[in-house]
């Protein structure tokens, strides 16, 4: 007569490879996926190798918030592309976004998706020749780590807080009296 097949408890053996495997996952996804998602400054430095005829993730048609914040974050990286493209050929930024459209970097300058979106507000924040730059943008719920709110971008960093505008006048000064 055969052996009848047991069922019943789970052996330990069993439970503690699925709980490995359970760990192991976890600890994956913390180290791999989540830092891709959260990691804006690298995700700003991987994107900069955008080809200038890249398609936006959607036609900025659909009403979801969400959506909208994502278009956003792609225009800003196209800018921040382009920028940088810029910079690379003429060892400076440019004085207005629409130099990148002059100086082919762009076909024509992103528009803030809207409801709920303000012009991007690009400003060179040095002196002629320009070395830095703040490129301001708000986001309506937050996105890919970055929150709601207003963010400006520089060339360094996608989410850099907002700082405020420089005291040019006693910049000047102090440089002219040394």
């Amino acid at each position: 007569m055969e052996e009848p097949i047991k069922t019943g408890k789970p052996r330990p053996l069993s439970l503690i490879i699925l709980f490995v495997i359970l760990i192991g996952g976890f600890i994956y996804w913390w180290l791999v996926v989540r830092e891709e998602a959260t990691d804006t400054n690298q995700n700003a430095n991987k994107v900069l190798n955008l080809p200038k005829d890249t398609t936006p993730p959607s036609q900025s048609t659909n009403p979801d918030a969400s959506q909208r914040d994502s278009d956003r974050l792609y225009d800003v990286r196209t800018l921040l592309a382009a920028l940088k493209k810029y910079f690379e050929a003429n060892k400076e930024y440019p004085a207005t976004l629409e130099e990148l459209v002059t100086a082919e970097e762009l076909e024509s300058i992103p528009i803030n998706p809207e409801p709920g979106g303000q012009a991007y507000d690009y400003t060179p924040t040095d002196p002629v020749p320009y070395q830095n730059y703040q490129l301001c943008y708000s986001l309506e719920i937050g996105i890919e780590g970055v929150s709601a709110g207003e963010h400006c971008a520089t060339f360094n960093s996608l989410t850099g807080r907002i700082q405020p505008e420089p005291d040019w006048d006693a910049i000047i000064n102090k440089n002219t009296n040394n």
